[in-house]
């Protein structure tokens, strides 16, 4: 008996620089530059502002992954649509500040 094994991978294209958001296949790219934060978190009209409270964001499900140069990003899947967003950057030390770009 033959078988046979596929390896389907998902590639996530890091970029080098903050750029506005990208279409890409199944998605849009988001990134932020950012090389002091500890984390970054994408809150938006799409996520209902990252279900943050009193500005302060937590849940990871909103987290945006750290490119080796500094750049975070994070790619959603959106329909057609007019959307707004924010990137909001945590020092570590309690301190979130929101930018929007």
């Amino acid at each position: 008996m033959l078988s046979f094994v596929f390896i389907i991978r998902s590639e996530v294209i890091q970029p080098e620089k903050a750029r506005a958001p990208q279409y890409r296949e199944n998605g849009v790219l988001f990134s932020f530059e950012s090389k002091d934060a500890v984390r970054v978190y994408l809150a938006a009209s799409f996520n209902n502002w990252a279900l943050n409270r009193d500005g302060r964001v937590t849940n990871r499900e909103f987290l945006m992954q750290r490119s080796g140069s500094g750049v975070w990003f994070k790619k959603v899947t959106l329909k057609p649509g007019t959307y707004a967003y924010k990137f909001v950057a945590d020092d570590g030390r309690g301190n979130y500040q929101w930018s929007a770009d």
